[in-house]
């Protein structure tokens, strides 16, 4: 049969993470040896594919290094004068589109090329130091020793080594899964050995089940770490917002726009600035300045009258009776003549208007002293009050 480029792709996209795969499709490549040159330029063309998966670019190297080596020990040295052809110029190429990952995993090939004397070391040696200074493409870890002298703290290290595993299984679990969809698929409940068939299969998902389990426990271990880590983080940012708070009023403690002078002015010299009011308490100090001094002027006032409350201040006269009242405290006197003698009464009548007189004068002082209109009405009140009680 001749060898067809296509046929050799579809194999290819078809590899599988497994011994029997990559030995089945090994196996047919080798008898096609004639067309070895086509082989390689193929498979150069196919790994060297910008959309390929890293996982179908590793399982293709893997490929030819089943090839090469089985070619080698069964004396078929086509695959080896074909493939060094291309090599030095396609490894670097896979190599710069791996993870570090893998590329730590194509160096491993290269290694056993050079134990197993695959190829020659010279050559060998060309491929490795093409590969030195190439960057991992999309690289997810970095190098802690790379030139610097860098220290992981403690309590990142085991978030580091969780990280790792996850790394070992990240390409183990698609594989695994694939390999079981595959053996499940191909089961045939008619064949005679379709019990032994299911037990293989029950194996491989056996295996696929515990990769999974370990990854997860792995994947929660390493939550559980980077909550704390997360908590840890968040405490010391609030005690640098501490810290900048703390700065930042200091400095305005000390701002020399907000710092008197020795003078009692402020450095910006605003010394002009009068106190605002709302709209109605503007007059509220004289208010109480004068309900202060209506309060003062009413107790004097009240103080006069209580004054005059121990002197004698009413003459009233009714019907040719004559009534003297006088306070002194609580002492009422009371004096009643119904007939008074004829010698006495031109002297009585000037005592009275005498009395009269004085009586006014000292009324009409009292009002110019105090003129608040509530001292008249308590005055005018209480002589009604007495009026009444005499009527009485």
């Amino acid at each position: 049969m001749s060898f067809s480029s296509d046929q050799f792709i579809s194999k290819l996209k078809q590899l599988q993470d497994t011994q029997e795969s990559i030995s089945s499709s090994s196996k047919w490549l080798l008898s096609q040896y004639r067309d070895s040159d086509s082989i390689a330029t193929t498979w150069q063309r196919y790994i060297t594919q910008r959309d390929l998966s890293d996982r179908n670019r590793l399982l293709a190297v893997y490929l030819v290094n089943h090839v090469v080596q089985q070619g080698k020990s069964q004396g078929i040295k086509q695959f080896q004068e074909s493939f060094s052809k291309i090599l030095l110029q396609t490894l670097p190429i896979v190599y710069s589109q791996f993870p570090s990952d893998l590329q730590g995993k194509l160096k491993r090939v290269i290694n056993i090329w050079k134990q197993r004397k695959v190829f020659d070391k010279s050559y060998l040696g060309q491929i490795e130091s093409k590969l030195k200074d190439i960057v991992p493409k999309n690289s997810d870890t970095i190098s802690i020793n790379s030139g610097k002298n860098l220290s992981i703290p403690p309590n990142v290290q085991p978030i580091i080594e969780l990280y790792q595993k996850l790394k070992k299984n990240k390409h183990n679990i698609p594989a695994l899964k694939s390999r079981f969809d595959n053996a499940i698929n191909d089961l045939d409940p008619n064949s005679i050995v379709y019990e032994g068939n299911f037990n293989t299969v029950t194996k491989i998902a056996k295996v696929t089940q515990d990769t999974i389990k370990e990854s997860m426990g792995n994947r929660e271990e390493l939550i559980k770490y980077l909550h704390s880590l997360l908590s840890e983080e968040e405490k010391k940012l609030e005690q640098n917002r501490v810290l900048l708070n703390e700065i930042e009023f200091a400095l305005e403690s000390k701002d020399p726009k907000r710092i008197k002078n020795n003078d009692g002015s402020l450095e910006n010299g605003n010394n002009d600035v009068l106190p605002t009011y709302g709209k109605n308490d503007s007059d509220s100090d004289s208010d109480s300045d004068n309900n202060s001094d209506n309060d003062n002027n009413s107790d004097r006032n009240n103080g006069t009258y209580k004054k005059k409350q121990n002197e004698e201040f009413n003459v009233i006269n009714n019907n040719d009776t004559q009534i003297d009242i006088t306070i002194e405290g609580s002492k009422r006197v009371l004096e009643e003549g119904s007939s008074i003698s004829d010698s006495d009464e031109p002297s009585k009548k000037k005592n009275k208007a005498s009395d009269e007189d004085n009586e006014k004068e000292y009324i009409i002082e009292e009002v110019q002293e105090d003129d608040q209109e509530t001292t008249e009405n308590t005055i005018t009140s209480n002589i009604q009050d007495l009026l009444s009680r005499l009527a009485n």
